[in-house]
């Protein structure tokens, strides 16, 4: 007797059992999810380096520069490949009010710049902490709020040379004098002083005039440098 028996796909999904039938279905089912999010995340990738290509082209272009951080020309990342699902997404801080990143806590303190700006304190679990000020001029109250805390690493702004010293206050920023009367005011003293945020065309100016205020604990942080508090 001679039996002819179907070995098709089809036929073997048609005839097996229900809880095959839902499981081959489950399988499917997460194959094509996971086709669909390899797709958009190459898309994703694909249309931010495009729009990062025109940007350096753009920009070393020597053209008009008006439109550099609009979507124009700077790739905005809050927005691609769409608002509901973009790369970054901003969370908006509260002046004082701390955030939980990990085994860091982080809270943002106003400083003294034209446009509105904070520095950040970033504490660990052993309460080893750091305070980057970012762009500030001198302040009273960003030290005032950090009173009796043991700050063991500050970044702080050092912008200008001292002969500068006019142009520093009124864009918000530092330089070497101006830096020794902001650390008579931090209680207590920070333990390690790294002056950051030099201007290039300053550069060698200001780092021979950090270098002469002869404080142990400070010194020009150097690109790629590693800090372990």
């Amino acid at each position: 007797m001679n039996v002819t028996q179907d070995l098709s796909i089809l036929h073997l999904i048609l005839n097996a059992s229900a809880v095959v039938q839902a499981v081959m279905a489950l399988l499917a089912g997460v194959s094509f999810m996971s086709w669909y999010y390899i797709f958009m995340k190459w898309y994703t990738v694909k249309q931010a380096r495009a729009k990062t290509e025109t940007f350096e082209r753009d920009f070393w272009s020597g053209g008009d520069l008006n439109n550099l951080f609009n979507s124009a020309v700077w790739p905005d990342f809050t927005e691609i490949p769409n608002i509901e699902d973009s790369i970054l997404k901003l969370v908006p801080l509260k002046i004082g009010k701390s955030i939980k990143l990990d085994e860091y806590t982080v809270i943002p303190y106003r400083v003294n710049h034209p446009v509105p700006a904070v520095g950040y304190l970033v504490e660990d679990k052993q309460a080893m902490r750091f305070f980057l000020t970012g762009d500030t001029g001198p302040t009273d109250g960003t030290w005032k709020k950090l009173k009796g805390k043991r700050i063991h690493c500050l970044f702080i702004d050092v912008s200008f040379p001292s002969t500068m010293r006019d142009l520093a206050i009124r864009t918000g920023h530092l330089t070497p004098t101006l830096l020794m009367d902001e650390l008579a005011k931090i209680d207590p003293p920070p333990e390690k002083i790294y002056a950051t945020h030099l201007k290039t065309q300053h550069y060698e100016k200001i780092k021979e005039e950090v270098e002469a205020l002869g404080i142990r604990n400070l010194q020009v942080l150097r690109d790629g440098e590693e800090i372990d508090i």
